[in-house]
């Protein structure tokens, strides 16, 4: 509770009266703290995709486009680790950037595409979002061994070059929950299209 609130409650006298309208105060105050929070989220968010768009705009580097795009990510959803996935072939996704350095001996990997969450975007065309315990049997473990990451929270979107579907974006975290009910549609929001545009100059 901030201070001017907090000066309020001492100045009551004790009446039931008095103490229900502490609670209400106390009550205003949490929610002008949460929505204090969320802008300040909001300036992340929108900071974060405009670094991303400058990446794409100023450089015909993938790898860079990839890296700046992947960094900004953290910021979008609060990730702990984040990676990109592109199509290897008609059968396989091979990871192409991956933003938690730990993590980088997964660079050049493949999976099939039947495998995990990120096969089954890179399939259907749908974004994805597993953050609950009765969801974790969809999340392909056979990484992990590398990486040394247990993944409990993942969230995945599909990257296009036109209509065509050509890898995805992944965000991942360590706990379950992590990610907020909104933070899919913002991941969606991050650059889809411009880096593989780019890749092909």
């Amino acid at each position: 509770v901030d201070l001017y609130y907090q000066k309020i409650l001492i100045d009551l006298p004790f009446e039931p009266q008095m103490v229900e309208l502490a609670v209400r105060l106390a009550s205003i105050a949490l929610e002008r703290a949460e929505a204090e929070q969320q802008v300040e989220r909001n300036i992340q968010q929108i900071t974060a995709l405009s670094s991303m768009g400058q990446a794409v705009l100023s450089s015909l580097d993938l790898d860079t486009v990839l890296n700046t795009v992947l960094k900004e990510v953290h910021h979008l959803v609060n990730a702990e680790s984040s990676s990109v996935l592109l199509r290897a072939g008609a059968d396989d996704l091979a990871f192409s950037a991956v933003g938690d350095p730990p993590s980088s001996q997964l660079v050049g990997m493949h999976i099939s595409i039947q495998q995990g969450v990120a096969g089954k975007v890179v399939q259907t065309g749908q974004a994805m979002r597993v953050t609950k315990n009765e969801e974790q049997q969809l999340i392909d473990r056979t990484v992990e061994s590398i990486s040394g990451y247990h993944t409990q929270s993942l969230l995945a979107v599909p990257l296009k070059l036109g209509t065509e579907i050509i890898g995805v974006l992944e965000a991942v975290h360590s706990k379950l929950n992590a990610f907020a009910d909104d933070d899919l549609a913002i991941l969606e929001a991050a650059p889809s299209e411009a880096p593989w545009q780019t890749a092909q100059l």
